[in-house]
């Protein structure tokens, strides 16, 4: 098992955010938030430190092997109080355009103008699943090492091609017809949208439709949320737009309690563009 205290990596947020070619953190921490847990950690007998995430059923996993899929909520009752656990766990500011460390936007005109991509769409197939140690400085993905040749942790990526219905703005990529690709940390499955749907950041899987607002990845090639749920809204019944989060709460901007439709988004956002 890795040790929180020996180990860094680049962040990879799980969920779909954008990851910058090098950034040193240890994503666990706020992956465990983004799928309803809270982290805490004690001192083994050999007095290393362990990172566990402990769930809301008061199950844990060692933090590592939650978020590399080999340990799930339900499994070993947690030797750590979830109930004196701080209600905001620590978050790494190394990535300043990783999702777990970006606040809400609080405009709409700062929510739009990470997006490169915008439009309504759904998720379609997954294209590719693999592991990855983070970006190189051109943009290439990692295998196991570091920019510098150092070996770290390779992490999931499960990357998954998007059908696009209303195109709100492009950067090019959809009217070259090329397929459009979001990267999503981890390894996306529909068993894993079903855990982490009450979290803060749930998985997306097949078929789901929303307003993309999408940010390209180092890579050049795949995109991601650089505000993870807030760019990736939802289109309810009454035509107005809620955040993918657990509560789903609708999306309030620029300081008002009146929610935003998807007609008015559109329209403000074009006018921004």
């Amino acid at each position: 098992m890795s040790k929180t205290h020996i180990l860094t990596i680049f962040t990879l947020t799980i969920g779909m955010a954008v990851i910058p070619a090098c950034a040193p953190a240890d994503p666990t921490t706020s992956y465990c938030e983004q799928h309803g847990g809270r982290y805490g950690s004690r001192t083994d007998e050999k007095g290393f430190v362990e990172g566990y995430c402990v769930f809301p059923d008061n199950t844990e996993c060692p933090s590592w092997d939650f978020y590399q899929g080999k340990c799930k909520p339900g499994q070993t009752p947690s030797r750590i109080r979830y109930d004196m656990m701080p209600t905001q766990m620590p978050r790494s500011r190394a990535d300043h355009s990783a999702a777990a460390a970006v606040p809400p936007p609080k405009t709409l005109a700062e929510l739009a103008s990470k997006a490169e991509l915008v439009f309504v769409g759904e998720v379609g197939p997954v294209v590719q699943r693999r592991t990855y140690s983070g970006y190189g400085p051109k943009g290439e993905l990692l295998d196991g090492f570091d920019a510098n040749g150092n070996p770290v942790p390779k992490v999931p990526i499960t990357d998954f091609e998007l059908k696009v219905e209303q195109v709100v703005k492009d950067d090019g990529a959809i009217a070259s017809g090329k397929p459009i690709i979001l990267r999503m940390g981890g390894d996306a499955t529909p068993e894993m949208k079903q855990i982490t749907a009450n979290g803060e950041y749930p998985f997306s899987f097949t078929g789901d439709r929303h307003l993309f607002l999408l940010t390209r990845n180092p890579d050049g090639q795949t995109y991601g949320f650089y505000y993870g749920p807030w760019s990736r809204l939802l289109i309810d019944g009454n035509n107005n737009l809620r955040v993918s989060n657990g509560s789903q709460e609708l999306l309030k901007l620029d300081g008002s309690d009146a929610p935003i439709s998807l007609d008015e988004f559109i329209r403000r956002v074009k006018r921004i563009s």
